[in-house]
């Protein structure tokens, strides 16, 4: 188990284990401003814990459709951190698991002024453990601008999805492992080398 925090209280992530399954989880609050490279950031930092299964919940400040999303808006908010957050999705395997199970409804989780709402408050799940969530939902809110969110998941009642692997590019920024992966290269190089039962020529294609 291991967890990273941000001490400016924008973003909490955990490596958990819940029933035999390893999962990270994040609480996140995303800035108000249209700041891309929080929610890159975020992401590196939840790659780095190299699990399959992911939550991240929290109030992202970033509508995902403008359309079904809002409520008396004038402009599209944060459009660059909303395609970057999109990015993160498809790196991720994550789902908007509320809109995926209420797909034609319009419901918000934030009142503003001017009777402004959207649906800045949400879950993303990995799909593997789409399964598990036995509903999700929209509460009501208390002496707060924000309505609180919730998901029922049971990750005894069903057979884990396969999901969508996906290799972790993020690592290719990072001096270690690159030379770790130089290594192992040599290392293996070098037993095909010593070895004169195998054509390494042959071997090199079937690889390939």
């Amino acid at each position: 188990m291991g967890e990273t925090i941000d001490l400016s209280g924008n973003f909490v992530i955990l490596d958990i284990t819940i029933q035999d399954y390893r999962i990270t989880l994040a609480a996140i609050y995303g800035p108000n401003n249209d700041e891309p490279a929080f929610f890159d950031n975020i992401k590196n930092k939840i790659s780095h814990f190299g699990n399959s299964s992911i939550v991240v919940v929290g109030d992202w400040n970033v509508v995902q459709d403008y359309e079904m999303d809002t409520l008396y808006y004038r402009n599209e908010n944060n459009p660059q951190s909303k395609a970057k957050i999109h990015e993160v999705m498809h790196d991720l395997d994550l789902l908007d698991i509320w809109r995926l199970q209420h797909p034609f409804e319009k419901r918000y989780s934030w009142r503003g002024p001017n009777r402004k709402q959207s649906r800045l408050d949400y879950f993303m799940i990995t799909s593997d453990i789409e399964a598990f969530v036995i509903s999700s939902d929209i509460g009501i809110s208390y002496r707060s601008d924000h309505s609180l969110i919730l998901i029922n998941l049971k990750f005894s009642s069903q057979i884990r999805g396969k999901g969508t692997w996906k290799f972790n590019d993020s690592l290719l920024k990072e001096t270690e492992f690159i030379e770790k992966v130089k290594g192992d290269i040599k290392t293996v190089i070098e037993e095909y080398e010593s070895d004169p039962s195998i054509d390494i020529e042959t071997e090199d294609k079937q690889l390939i």
